[in-house]
């Protein structure tokens, strides 16, 4: 956890320790989360990163859900059409 203080005019300064961990240094776009009681700081890239990963997870999540559906060609509907023709 690490402590900054309010500047005039709403600036913070980040310790240096957290910009190099986090690779950010003047021009790094960062996303701001907040809540009721709490700020959350978060850089661009990291978010678009989670933003990938959490829907991977959704995908894999929909075609697990769909395999029984589409292992089963006898109930494919085109298939079905394209017998009646």
């Amino acid at each position: 956890m690490e402590f900054v203080r309010v500047l005039a005019g709403g600036k913070i300064t980040l310790p240096a320790d957290v910009q190099k961990k986090l690779r950010i240094k003047a021009g790094t776009r960062l996303v701001l989360h907040r809540d009721e009681t709490r700020i959350i700081i978060q850089t661009e890239a990291s978010l678009k990163k989670e933003e990938r990963q959490e829907t991977e997870g959704w995908m894999r999540l929909s075609e697990e859900a769909l395999k029984d559906a589409w292992d089963h060609p006898e109930e494919d509907i085109w298939n079905v059409y394209a017998k009646k023709k």
